[in-house]
């Protein structure tokens, strides 16, 4: 009875961190480390306390936020290879945004003088045009 409820508990605080990102606004290279450590942390100590650790797995999590310090293009060929089949079209695009959300960030901040939409239109180009691109494959 206790395996079934860690592994329920491994389900649910995957996709809470999944979920959570949703609400993340910017992210940066340490900020995302540091998130990766708290979910290992959390699968080690799931799997010590469980008679089947082999059950236990965050890899969707892992995944999930290791390729938000990737390129887009790396997102889409994991798409297009179908590697991350638990994950949804949203979890995508919400990747996509945080890949870019730093940048945009530091852009907005150095043009401080300029109108936001100046200051992130290369950005903003890039970021389109992976966004279509997510939005066109069949998930």
């Amino acid at each position: 009875e206790i395996t079934t409820r860690l592994v329920g508990s491994e389900m649910c605080i995957r996709d809470s961190f999944i979920l959570g990102a949703f609400s993340i606004n910017v992210i940066n290279e340490n900020g995302i480390k540091k998130i990766l450590r708290n979910v290992n942390l959390l699968q080690h100590t799931i799997r010590n306390l469980c008679s089947e650790p082999s059950n236990i797995s965050m890899a969707n999590t892992i995944a999930f936020y290791s390729l938000i310090s990737q390129t887009e293009n790396v997102l889409i060929q994991k798409i297009n290879d179908k590697e991350l089949p638990l994950l949804t079209k949203d979890d995508f695009k919400n990747i996509l945004r945080l890949q870019f959300s730093e940048e945009i960030d530091q852009q907005v901040k150095r043009q401080n003088s300029m109108s936001a939409n100046n200051a992130s239109k290369p950005v903003n180009r890039r970021y389109n045009e992976a966004l279509k691109k997510i939005e066109a494959l069949n998930i």
